[in-house]
């Protein structure tokens, strides 16, 4: 998030109507200092601006051709599912707005990677075009009425207030009361009286009376409709209506059950494990998932059991499907062919202050993975320069090998990075832990959980991270001393 590009979006930025300001604004929230990298769904910007996703895409497309809106990196969003993965804007705040706050923008895109700003990538933005009024502002509707005229003849005023229902020869109105009141029939089926209306949809025809079907015995309908089985019926369904046991009978039963102390799959439940997932060790993962839910804090969790299970085996087995893909662990002679690489990349971080400690053996793990599928040690340390991080993730050593991610350039970032005090105190900081962790070993003590110190901890180590520390003074001091040299030399002239 970035304060900047959102004071020039909801501010300064020529926008074009109050949708367009909405969807900047929101995209301004997500972007970096310098307006890039700045991405959100059209279904969000739609949210956010009250509008349609169309209008969302048609006004990105408007704010794309008037140059505030360009298409920026699309690899920002590499973390996110294809399927749901948005594009990539960046906005083109102009190189003039920033003012003093330049040189604070562009470290901040050096940090990243990206070259500085210069007034030719960010020139001023044009006005947006002026709205274009209606061609019939202003002038009368032929159609309309004035409203001095009154109504048309052929429309009858309809006086306001309470309106009153016609009234017969008896002053009543429309509603007649028998004279016996209105009587509420008794609960349960109501008959009409004859003739009987019949439900054609769910009733079958009565038979007509006379011929064939004169001496006919009463369908079961018919004898539902009398005496003591209609009320029989009637409060059957009334039954049901209140939520009674007959209600309850037709609810479907709750699968939810309280931990029972231990599951067992029956024969059913583990032949279908042994179908599906024949790798999966069924007696041990069975005792596993007792072990962990027969836990004190899960005493009052209620799930359907068989379902779980059957999901913990589904997962049990995909974790093994992934421990074979990676193959066996790393060999000492494959570590020990890939240690020169990391030894150099770890003194390269600890010299440009990106110091890690216990992550060196997972370094070298990731470098046995790819070395396994056919990378070179050139190829791996273009790769680990690509990425400019300590443990790069697999992912990104995968798209720096096929080159999709270009290296930093001689001039760029890594090599601007000037050494400070504060980076050769870090360095001196880890080599005092180093030391203290190494006498604590060769006394017998328990080691202090010290992070940044790796747990191979040798002589070696401790002096190779002191010479390092004592170059980046003498570094240091010979900077300062140039610097000294060159503001002598201007002051003689």
């Amino acid at each position: 998030m970035s304060l900047d590009a959102m004071i020039w979006a909801a501010k300064d930025a020529p926008t074009a109507d109050a949708h367009e300001r909405c969807i900047l604004s929101a995209l301004a929230e997500t972007a970096d200092d310098d307006g890039c990298a700045a991405f959100l769904s059209k279904d969000t910007l739609a949210n956010i601006a009250h509008c349609d996703p169309k209008t969302v895409q048609r006004k990105i497309g408007d704010m794309v051709k008037r140059r505030l809106l360009a298409l920026g990196d699309q690899s920002a969003a590499d973390y996110l599912p294809k399927n749901r993965r948005p594009k990539v804007y960046d906005l083109l705040i102009p190189y003039a707005w920033f003012g003093s706050k330049i040189a604070r923008v562009n470290d901040d895109r050096l940090r990243r990677g990206r070259g500085p700003l210069v007034p030719e990538d960010r020139p001023a933005i044009a006005p947006p075009p002026p709205k274009v009024e209606r061609s019939d502002k202003g002038k009368s509707n032929p159609a309309r009425r004035p409203k001095s005229l009154g109504p048309r003849p052929d429309q009858e005023e309809q006086p306001w207030g309470d309106s009153e229902s016609p009234q017969d020869e008896t002053g009543q109105g429309g509603l007649s009361i028998p004279a016996g009141g209105i009587t509420n029939p008794a609960r349960g089926d109501s008959e009409s009286p004859e003739p009987q209306v019949r439900n054609q949809k769910h009733e079958p025809p009565h038979p007509p009376s006379g011929g064939e079907y004169a001496h006919a015995p009463a369908s079961a309908d018919t004898r539902t409709r009398e005496g003591a089985p209609a009320a029989e019926h009637g409060a059957a369904e009334q039954d049901t209506l209140d939520g009674g046991p007959a209600a309850a009978s037709k609810r479907k039963p709750s699968r939810k059950q309280p931990w029972p102390g231990r599951f067992e799959p029956d024969a059913a439940q583990r032949a279908w494990a042994a179908k599906h997932y024949p790798t999966v060790d069924l007696e041990l993962q069975i005792a596993e998932f007792n072990a962990y839910w027969d836990q004190p804090e899960f005493a009052q969790v209620t799930r359907d059991w068989p379902a779980t299970w059957r999901t913990n085996v589904k997962q049990t087995a995909e974790r093994g499907q992934r421990r074979r893909q990676a193959g066996p662990p790393p060999t000492e002679q494959e570590l020990a062919a890939v240690r020169p690489l990391a030894e150099r990349w770890w003194r390269w971080c600890v010299e440009n202050g990106r110091i890690f400690g216990e992550q060196q053996s997972a370094l070298e793990a990731r470098l046995v993975e790819f070395a396994r599928a056919g990378a070179t040690e050139g190829q791996l340390a273009q790769a680990l320069w690509a990425c400019q991080e300590p443990v790069p993730p697999p992912w990104k050593v995968a798209k720096a090998l096929r080159g999709e991610i270009a290296p930093p350039q001689p001039g760029g970032a890594a090599a601007q990075s000037s050494t400070t005090d504060q980076r050769v105190a870090q360095v001196e900081e880890v080599a005092a832990r180093m030391r203290e962790k190494l006498a604590a070993q060769r006394a017998g003590l328990p080691t202090p959980d010290m992070p940044g110190v790796p747990l191979s901890t040798t002589d070696q180590r401790v002096s190779e991270v002191a010479d390092v520390a004592a170059r980046m003074r003498a570094k240091l001091a010979a900077e300062r001393g140039s610097g000294q040299a060159a503001i002598e030399g201007g002051a003689a002239c």
